[in-house]
Formats: structure tokens, sequence, C-alpha cells
């Protein structure tokens, strides 16, 4: 077996859950009603934050008791180990314990939760480790859990399979037992980083405390009222991680790459304020609602307030409101922790952007609904104010530091940090940039926590399905499938392309629980409703609000939207690209404006040809797996290089065919074997052709082609969570789980 097919079957070996602990976080049950008002997490997640932090102290598998902290590092980095959580509602924990029957199974309680916790726990049918803030019989307090409590409730479970007689699990027993018997003293890195156990930098602690990097002492975050003060100490922490986790790569040969280079975050907010509907009822809501408005439109790290609102935040209300964002803060952190330390991604936490950023969007959006012939021009000058008012509240020092980077970037926002130029482009075609929205919290919550590999087949794209629904005289109805069939599909081996035309909710909910395959694209009419703030695809004759479809329809991993304006920039939550999440897509491409539908179908129809080219050859003839977010983001690279191309007629420089095609020849040739500096080299190459210094179009280019048409599609979710395998290895290792194939 060659050395490719082994590292694949290592991956597999590595994805079986079998060895990996499943920690369960009951919660009382809430009403959605009764979730928070700025962010919208459910109350059941801010009644147990403290237990959710209390995870990443935790292993995430048993080979973790017997390894030192550089190849624990090692696994998280590569997205090969990683924290398996779930929060769940208290009337559900004894079926979940059920459905999921995990061999390794930990169940986490406070004074709230813990005696549901400690009947589901007896009651379940494998041993259960139950970890506590509480005093009381056959749980640990917090207090107490070291490496030795999971030795010993190992050694339980390696038991419990021999006196039960469990056939499938007798293969575990040896591993189990010899993990439990190795009193291994883990080696532990102590670092002299300290620690202010604060909202904006704990994330990077606690990661660092995750994989036994020992911290000196933990003390108050010094100036406090200081912007400064707060980027220092978030660029400190975040800089102690990064060279963990490179001192724990460098062991290895090669050049590795993790699975996430970095996450870029900032707190969001509600598109409309709950509380501004409460101004024209009694003294006491109109405080509530003043101060609420205070909360939502102050910029920086930390309110400042004096005069008026001074007495607004020190009044009764006006704390309780303080008090219910600090709560939601802890949340916001929690999440952020957890994947930190899964995946040993330093966090960059930004500051609260300015309100008025909103008018900015507002701005942008009208001018790209527009029909003036110099729409182009307003809307290039437009994103370029944008940017430039995003790069004031940006840190340099952040943004420094993300120029070193390289690979995965997370953005956490509802706002577009995508259009961040970082080299002189935008991040989104810089990094395989994908983003995790803000709000609502509890679907936030889900996508930072939700770091396991998901395995996808080759097979699984033999069939790619497009569902169409335009009428019969709608211009736009064929366009998609005539740029199909003008694309090079050379391969013998391609995926067959499956158009379904459907004309109503029901048609659409038959043929996508038809589909077995991994990927599927909706091409059809998008819509957002600024009335009632919701996001809608036209199916037939009705406007289909996704989130309505939910215990509906089975929804692939991987979903394409060919549609306007479904994660609109100025929109609310209430998307449809938000809606195909919450309907289980892993990942979404998502569309912030309108778009041309020409450019569309050009750019889906790339897409297509590199799942018929671009994954067979990684895949099948170099045995490589492959993550999604490659694919996606190497199509993305190219379509902003034709962009670009297509643009610099348009302000006086003469580009003909053979330099167009040479250039982007060149330019893909840097881009699909992953070269990090492919724009150097366009630039580079596009200033030969036309006669200038690179730096000469550099600056051109920023001056005048700051707004392209591929800017408005982003990557939604965790694409680089979905690892393409090949055929054959799935061939020889025949997985019973975990690896979606036809």
């Amino acid at each position: 077996m060659n050395a490719k097919t082994q590292r694949a079957r290592v991956e597999l070996f590595l994805a079986v859950p079998d060895f990996k602990f499943h920690y369960f976080v009951p919660h009382p049950a809430y009403e959605l009603i009764d979730a928070t008002p700025f962010q919208g997490f459910d109350q059941g997640l801010v009644d147990t934050v403290d237990l959710l932090r209390f995870v990443p102290m935790c292993p995430t598998d048993v080979r973790e008791l017997i390894s030192d902290w550089i190849h624990v590092a090692q696994f998280r980095a590569f997205g090969k180990l990683s924290y398996n959580l779930l929060p769940i509602q208290i009337p559900f924990l004894e079926e979940g314990l059920r459905f999921v029957n995990a061999v390794l199974t930990c169940v986490l309680s406070n004074g709230i939760t813990y005696v549901d916790a400690k009947r589901a726990a007896k009651r379940h049918v494998w041993p259960v480790l139950h970890l506590t803030t509480e005093d009381g019989q056959d749980s640990t307090k917090f207090a107490d859990v070291n490496d030795n409590t999971f030795r010993e409730y190992v050694l339980r479970v390696a038991e419990h399979i021999l006196k039960t007689g469990d056939k499938s699990k007798e293969h575990m027993v040896p591993a189990l037992k010899e993990i439990a018997s190795q009193h291994y003293e883990c080696r532990r890195n102590k670092t002299n980083l300290t620690t202010f156990n604060h909202n904006v930098t704990a994330p990077n602690e606690m990661a660092l405390e995750s994989i036994r990097q020992l911290v000196t002492e933990t003390q108050a975050l010094p100036n406090p009222r200081s912007q400064e003060g707060y980027v220092e100490a978030i660029c400190k922490s975040a800089d102690f991680l990064t060279r963990a986790r490179r001192k724990a790569l460098n062991e290895l040969k090669g050049d590795p790459e993790t699975i996430l280079s970095a996450v870029l975050a900032t707190p969001g907010y509600y598109h409309r304020n709950v509380f501004a509907a409460r101004t024209g009822l009694d003294k006491d809501a109109q405080i509530v609602a003043r101060v609420s408005r205070f909360v939502r439109e102050h910029e920086g790290y930390s309110m400042k307030w004096s005069g008026q609102d001074h007495n607004l935040v020190l009044s009764p209300f006006g704390h309780g409101v303080m008090e219910i964002r600090a709560k939601e803060m802890k949340v916001f952190t929690a999440g952020l922790s957890i994947r930190a330390a899964s995946q040993l991604a330093p966090v960059f936490r930004l500051p609260q952007l300015p309100a008025n950023i909103s008018w900015q969007l507002n701005r942008i959006v009208g001018c790209a609904g527009g029909v003036s012939p110099n729409r182009l021009q307003k809307l290039n000058k437009i994103v370029y104010e944008l940017k430039t008012e995003l790069r004031k509240f940006v840190p340099h020092e952040i943004m420094d530091r993300l120029a070193l980077l390289q690979g995965e970037l997370k953005i956490v926002s509802d706002w577009p940090l995508e259009w961040l130029d970082v080299d002189g482009i935008p991040c989104q075609f810089r990094f395989n940039t994908s983003r995790i929205p803000a709000t609502p919290g509890n679907m936030l919550f889900s996508g930072l926590i939700e770091t396991r590999e998901r395995l996808v087949s080759r097979s699984a794209f033999d069939e790619i399905l497009i569902i169409r629904s335009f009428s019969d005289a709608d211009p736009l109805r064929n366009i998609l499938e005539r740029a199909i069939k003008m694309a090079p599909m050379t391969d013998s081996r391609s995926s067959r392309i499956r158009f379904a035309d459907v004309k109503s909710v029901a048609e659409l909910i038959d043929t996508l629980n038809s589909y077995n395959g991994a990927l599927v694209i909706f091409d059809c009419h998008g819509a957002y409703n600024t009335e009632d703030l919701i996001g809608t695809l036209v199916i037939g004759e009705a406007r289909v609000d996704p989130w309505e479809l939910k215990g509906k329809v089975r929804i692939p991993p991987i979903v394409l939207l060919s549609a306007c304006d479904t994660h609109s920039l100025n929109g609310s939550h209430a998307s449809v690209a938000n809606g195909m999440l919450v309907l289980g897509a892993i990942t979404v491409l998502g569309t912030l404006l309108p778009v041309n539908a020409f450019a569309s179908a050009v750019l889906i129809s790339r897409l297509l040809l590199r799942v018929q080219e671009f994954i067979p050859i990684h895949t099948e003839r170099f045995n490589h797996s492959l993550r999604w977010s490659e694919v996606i983001s190497g199509m993305q690279r190219m379509s902003y290089v034709t962009d670009i191309l297509h643009l610099l007629p348009r302000i006086g420089i003469k580009l003909d065919r053979e330099s167009f095609e040479y250039i982007q020849l060149r330019t893909n040739n840097r881009i699909n074997p992953y070269d990090k500096y492919w724009y150097v080299e366009f630039w580079r190459v596009l200033a030969e052709r036309v006669g200038l210094r690179s730096a000469d179009v550099i600056l051109f280019a920023q001056k005048w082609c700051q707004f392209t048409e591929s800017m408005k599609y982003i990557q939604m979710g965790n694409p680089e969570s979905i690892l393409i395998m090949s055929e054959s290895v799935e061939r020889e290792t025949r997985p019973e789980e975990n690896v979606l194939s036809n």
C-alpha cells in the first residue's frame, strides 16, 4: 500500500467515532420567544455557559490520554480530532443518549440540571461519565477532574463491553484497557503568557490550556478603557497559540496544512431592535429601549458612557439590559473557545463596528439594483468607501497578522468582512474564506462547535442535482443549461447533471427527498422583502422561505444558490442561505446582492467543470483527499481574475484575446496547485502584458476594481469540514458510517 493510500486510511480511522468522547450538556427547555433579545441565544445556553466553557479542558478522544501536547496539537490542527459537543434540552436527553449511542459519553451538569443528568446517566445502556459543579454520588466535581478521571472511566467502559458480550465493540477492549493502565505523564509546556480571562482573549487562552500549555497567572486586563490595551492582549494571546501550533507542526516533515488558520470574529445584533416598539409605552420601557439602543450603537471593544447615558445605564432597568448583553457575550466567547480549542485556530476578536456602516450597505444595495449607466463606477466608489470605513475599525495589528497567514479563514460576523483587502485583494480570495453568521445566536453557536470532519466519497458527486424553477417564457430559464453545455466537460467519468424543473413547493420537497448525492444547485429567482425582512426563493408561483421546510426535506451537505439576494448584504438573519444551513446543509454558497444571470451561469458552469475534473484528478489519480473549501475557493479566485480582466477595458487598459487567455492560464496554473501567492503571479503577468510595473497595476486595480461580480458570492457554514475521499480508499476500508456515497 502506498503512502498516500495509507494516509487516507488513517484519516478514515481517525474519523471513526468509537474512540471519541461525546459531551452532552443538558439544559431546561425554553420557548423561542425566551431567546436573548440582541443576538438570539437559547436561554438554555445562557444557563449552562460555564459547563460549555469547561469542555475545552477535557480530552476530545481517548488517544489524547496517552499523547503529549505536541501530538494533541498536531491532530487537532489537522482537523482529525475535535470536540463532539451537543447542548440538548432536558426532555430529550435520554432519547439523545440512545440515538447517538456513543461508547464514550460524558454528561455535564450544574445545579439546575444535576438531578435530570444523574437520572439519564443511570438509565443509559452505556456507562456515562457525569461531570458536574455539584457534590454527589456517581459523579465527579469539576475541581476533581483530571486525566485519571477519564482513564478510570475508560476502564469501566472496557469492562462493560466484556460483561455484556457486545461483539461489535470487542475490538475496542484491548486498546481501552491499555490506555486505562498507562498512567502516562503527559508532556506539558509552560508558557509565560499572562492570561486575562476576558471575553476577547479567552478563546486563545483556553485553546492553549486545552493542549496542556501551562499559563503563568491570571490578572485583570490593563487599560480596559483603551482600545490599544484590548488589541495588545488579543494579539499576544493569538501569537502564543500560533507559536504553539507552529512548534507542533515543525516536528513534521513537509509543509502541513492546518484545517483552519484563524478566526476573525465580531459580535452581532438582530436586524431590528426588539425593544424599539416599546418606546411609546411607560417610562421604564422607554429606559430599556434607550439603553438597548446605546448597547447596539456603541463602537469599539468597551462601552463608554457619560452624562445622561451614565444615569440610564446605572438605573435598575438599564443594568438589566447590560446584564443580558454580558450573558450573550459569555455564550459567544464559549463558542469561539470551543472552536479555537478544537482546531488550534487563533481567534482575533474585532471591536464592535459602527452602526452607520448599515447606511453604507444600504447605499451599495440601492446602487447594485439600479439601472444607471454609471452604476459600476458608483459601486466601485461606494465599496471603496465601505472598505475604508471597515479598515478604520479593524486594528492594523490584526490585519498585519492576517497577512502572514495562508489557508482557511473563518469569519464570524454579519458584516461583509470578506471584502477587507489583505495583500491588495479581498480576503475572500486571499484565503479559503467562509462565514458563520453572528445571528441568530443558536445558529452561530451550532456552527462554531460543529467541527467534525464529514467524509464524502467521490461517488457522491456522480449525480449533481439542479433544481430549476422559471416560467416557460422567462428569458433566464435556459441560461445555466446553455452555459453548462458550452463548458468543455472532457472526463468520461464525469458526473451526471440532472435538471429538475419544479413548479410547486410539493414538487420541491419530493425532488430534494429523492436525491442522495452531495451537491444541489438552486437555479431560480431570489428575493428579499424589506418589510418582513425575510428572504425567499421563487418556486412556481410561490415565494418559499426555506426555514419553513425544516423537518420536511433532506438537504445535501453542499448547496449552491444561483439566485439573487440569498443572503442580502443589508438584510436580516432570515435569509435563504441561513435557511439552508438550518435545514442541514454543511456549507452554502450564498449571494449578497442581485446577480447577473449570465455571469452566474458562467460561475456555476465553471464550478461544475471543476467538480468533474479537479476532484477526480486529486482523489483518483493522486489518491489524495480534498476539502470542499479548496474546490470552491479555487473557482472563486479564477472568477475574480476573470472579472478583473473584463473590467480593464472599461477603465482604458486594452487587452487582446491572446493576452486575456494567457493571463488566465498562467494564473490558473498557480491556483490549482494551491500556490499561496498566486495573486503575485497574476499581477506580474498582467503588468508584463500591458507594459506597466506590477506596483502600478495593483494601484490601478485597487482604485478602479474595488467591486467585482465574484465578490457577491460568499461561502457560508463549514466547507473545510467536508473531506472528499477517493473511491479506491472507500472500497478498501468499507467504513460503516460517517461517509456519504451514492
